[in-house]
């Protein structure tokens, strides 16, 4: 169940005016629960429907990975990579709150990054 990705989509979107979307080399069929209540906790949706990723449509786009097989999959495609644990095998909500924890502290950073001209 995909988890990562979508918080950082729905970050990325509460803090910027740069178009955004979540998709996965192999994406999962649905958005894990405990995902949904963690974002829902701090004011934000996972709306989304997770989605495949289009390679031929980010050659202008900034891709930013957080698993790590996409990063392996995506080979010679410019991106950036977050290494953040998987907390969907866990269940446990306290490794669903590091990951968005982490991934708010790097959207914070690249956001700042992004708005300055």
């Amino acid at each position: 169940m995909s988890v990562r990705s979508q918080f950082a989509e729905a970050l990325w979107r509460a803090r910027s005016p740069i178009p955004a979307d979540s998709a996965g080399t192999q994406p999962a069929r649905r958005v894990h629960p405990l995902a949904r209540r963690v974002a829902r906790r701090r004011g934000l949706s996972l709306e989304s429907a997770p989605r495949g990723l289009d390679i031929d449509g980010v050659a202008d786009s900034l891709v930013v990975t957080v698993c790590d097989h996409a990063d392996e999959e995506l080979g010679a495609v410019d991106h950036v990579h977050w290494s953040v644990p998987d907390p969907a095998a866990s269940g446990d909500v306290a490794q669903f709150e590091a990951a968005f924890d982490q991934i708010s502290e790097r959207i914070d950073h690249l956001s700042t990054i992004e708005e300055r001209p």
